[in-house]
């Protein structure tokens, strides 16, 4: 069943890395809340998403790239790679690094989502309906660096939207800074709240459209001290929530 598109939000508040890396602390140390069922409630969000705003709400026999780095992002892909594929989705799905040097929860996505038949190729002649980006962390290296640069530039080649997954590869998560080079995005999905670069002047051009994907963890995030709302009306964002809006 498929739902309208969520209402826009204005007051919106932000994390930086820093905040982003406590709140995935308490999470696991104060409430106790399982990394897994994260990044599956994740990537139902991010398929969900993608197959209402971008394949007109049926996934079935759309072309869909799934670019997917070896992070925790990586594993949100992946995860909604396995939903995708479920629903019928011709699915490409790309990786940033060799299999083997994938690990932790990117690598056991990978391996669940090798047991379910989809293949692992280079990046296609065309984009197909829609590329899905999850290439680089949030944490670490901040310019793209290995296969990712090119992967980059590929996607940004096509005339195919672009999904991204909490901030465009390439994209600074905290000042919004572009790097060379950095994903164009047709919209992000940020998970729990939206990372303080994706509402930055500078990211403007690069995030598209900003969706909140609801987790469940709004309580990890007042011993914090961020829930004082931030407004946003000045600025050139439409700011909307992700619930589940379409039904399996």
């Amino acid at each position: 069943m498929l739902r309208d598109l969520p209402k826009p939000m204005v007051n919106v508040p932000t994390l930086s890395v820093a905040q982003m890396q406590q709140v995935e602390r308490l999470m696991v140390e104060e409430y106790a809340l399982d990394t897994m069922q994260t990044i599956e409630l994740g990537g139902r969000h991010l398929a969900h998403l993608a197959r209402l705003l971008f394949l007109k709400g049926r996934a079935d026999g759309k072309a869909v790239v799934m670019l997917a780095g070896n992070s925790l992002k990586g594993a949100v892909v992946l995860a909604a790679s396995r939903r995708l594929h479920q629903w019928g989705a011709n699915l490409r799905l790309v990786l940033s690094h060799e299999i083997d040097e994938y690990e932790g929860w990117a690598g056991g996505q990978l391996e669940r989502v090798q047991r379910q038949g989809i293949i692992i190729v280079e990046p296609p002649a065309l984009g197909g309906s829609l590329i899905i980006d999850g290439l680089m962390s949030l944490s670490g290296q901040r310019e793209p660096t290995g296969k990712i640069p090119a992967l980059i530039e590929w996607a940004n080649r096509q005339l195919t939207p672009v999904l991204a997954l909490e901030v465009p590869a390439g994209l600074d998560p905290d000042t919004g800074a572009q790097g060379r080079p950095c994903m164009r995005a047709s919209a992000t999905m940020a998970l729990g709240l939206p990372k303080s670069g994706v509402m930055k002047d500078a990211a403007r051009a690069m995030v598209g459209e900003v969706f909140l994907a609801d987790l469940g963890i709004k309580v990890a995030y007042t011993p914090l001290g961020i829930m004082i709302a931030m407004c946003f009306t000045s600025l050139p964002f439409i700011v909307r929530t992700v619930q589940p809006v379409l039904e399996d």
